[in-house]
């Protein structure tokens, strides 16, 4: 390999193409390229160091990798890198650039973070391999070339981001298979990071794997300001990429929000964007996490109004359920599976009410003191032995610590009731408390300050008519904890 100490184009003042063979290594001198000049490194890299600089205002193309070593070696200037290797190219050490192009065929794998400032260019025929590094794009940046056959690959925990406001802002991502997200804020412009899982688990990012209805795909998707977008969400999949029971005509994007998944509002036909490719959209999304497509659940032979999963004390966790009508309803049988466990397993049988337009209540308590996060559901038996599942709960360990930290009293309660806090994470100093009756619906919603060791009052409860109710009680860092009580 070559070694220039050198200042290149200072003199040149008119287009010119300078050719350098068998790689350039820069060990502490100054490099410009002045605009409209083109430095080409025929068969080699650029090694970058020893505080060396280079301006760049026109274009430098390389056939193998960019390698910067040295917080005070610089690179500046509004100029091109154009990788056009055959093989797979690298970027290192390089954080920020203002123009880069991909056109080898083949992938541009990011050795770190970068932000780039004007343009990315694939010219449909390459693709930028993020591993666990962003690719940031500075507002008003333009990406272009970009298809299904060419786009940003999240193969690792790295994401793309992108300024999103009120048009409609495309992040071609996708791993194996191209699966685009495209964004549509109607809120507050804010940055984007998307990036897209070649798998759909059970709880977002962690459960198990999913085996039916659902395209075997999810879109992590963050706000770099959390709040004040309303977002209108597309995301795009193949056929090859659904699960076996996956009803495209009966289908919608679903959203994790930390506890559950928050069904569509409502189910509709996917559209066909191309030769077995397919889009579903949600609208005024103002929350941001893990989405999937997921087809229609098979209906329950009742209607579910309530399910809740809530640790009571260290060593059990009630569960409590509401029907609004049954039919042929043998009953349910409750299953539980623990964090690291592959299979549900029964706790018990409830009977239930047969057949019947009547609200019925019903209540499980299981023994349970594991300190892992703890998934249940149910399973409602017909007298005929038909069956369909519920929802998963999941109800965090004893690790979690909130519980230990937070009680609610008098129970039963009168007039009035108490929650105190014992210590509480310093950058906590906001709870937010939902009163919530036996069918779901949620009654009362405040949110007040707080610190550790203090209590408050929970108002309105002097209101109440006799019955049971939930009590939810959220910190800002998104702990969790339901406390159930008796108003008398």
């Amino acid at each position: 390999m070559k070694k220039y100490s050198l200042i290149l184009g200072i003199c040149i003042i008119i287009p010119y193409l300078l050719t350098a063979q068998g790689g350039i290594v820069n060990d502490g001198a100054s490099i410009k390229v002045v605009g409209a000049t083109n430095l080409k490194i025929d068969q080699g890299g650029m090694i970058h160091q020893n505080n060396g600089s280079i301006s760049n205002e026109g274009s430098i193309f390389l056939d193998q990798d960019w390698m910067q070593y040295g917080t005070s070696t610089t690179y500046t200037g509004s100029g091109q890198i154009v990788f056009e290797g055959s093989t797979h190219q690298q970027i290192s050490g390089l954080n920020t650039l203002a123009n880069v192009s991909v056109d080898n065929g083949n992938y541009l794998m990011l050795q770190n973070e970068l932000t780039v400032t004007s343009s990315v260019d694939l010219h449909h025929n390459g693709m930028v391999e993020l591993n666990n590094h962003d690719l940031k794009m500075a507002a008003g940046t333009s990406l272009s070339g970009y298809d299904a056959t060419h786009y940003i690959m999240t193969n690792g925990t790295g994401s793309l981001q992108r300024e999103v406001g009120a048009t409609n802002v495309i992040f071609p991502v996708g791993n194996n298979t191209y699966n685009p997200a495209t964004l549509h804020n109607s809120g507050t412009t804010d940055n984007f990071k998307v990036r897209v899982v070649e798998e759909a688990l059970t709880h977002g990012n962690s459960g198990t794997a999913e085996t039916e209805g659902v395209v075997n795909r999810t879109w992590e998707i963050e706000e770099e300001i959390v709040g004040g977008s309303d977002v209108q969400l597309t995301l795009q999949w193949v056929n090859t990429s659904e699960l076996p029971n996956f009803d495209r005509a009966n289908s919608g994007i679903a959203h994790w929000n930390g506890s559950a998944w928050e069904e569509p509002i409502a189910y509709t036909n996917a559209t066909n964007v191309g030769t077995d490719t397919w889009t579903q959209s949600g609208t005024n999304i103002s929350s941001f996490s893990p989405f999937r497509v997921q087809g229609a659940t098979q209906s329950l032979p009742i209607e579910l109004l309530l399910f809740t999963a809530d640790r009571l004390s260290s060593s059990s966790v009630q569960l409590d359920w509401t029907t609004s009508l049954e039919l042929n309803n043998q009953g349910f049988e409750i299953e539980r599976m623990l964090e690291g466990e592959t299979t549900f397993t029964t706790l018990g049988f409830v009977e239930g009410a047969g057949t019947t337009n009547e609200p019925s209540n019903y209540a499980f308590v299981d023994e349970n003191a594991s300190p892992k996060v703890s998934y249940y559901r149910l399973k409602q038996v017909d007298f005929d032995g038909a069956f369909a599942y519920s929802e998963i709960r999941e109800v965090k360990g004893l690790e979690s610590g909130l519980l230990s930290q937070v009680s609610v009293y008098p129970n039963p309660v009168q007039d009035f009731m108490y929650v105190q806090f014992g210590v509480l994470p310093e950058e906590i100093n906001r709870v937010h408390l939902e009163l919530i009756d036996m069918h779901g619906h949620v009654l009362n919603q405040s949110t007040v300050k707080v610190k550790s060791n203090e209590t408050i009052s929970l108002q309105g409860v002097e209101k109440l008519a006799l019955a049971s109710y939930l009590l939810s009680i959220r910190l800002d860092d998104g702990q969790k904890v339901i406390h159930k009580f008796v108003k008398r």
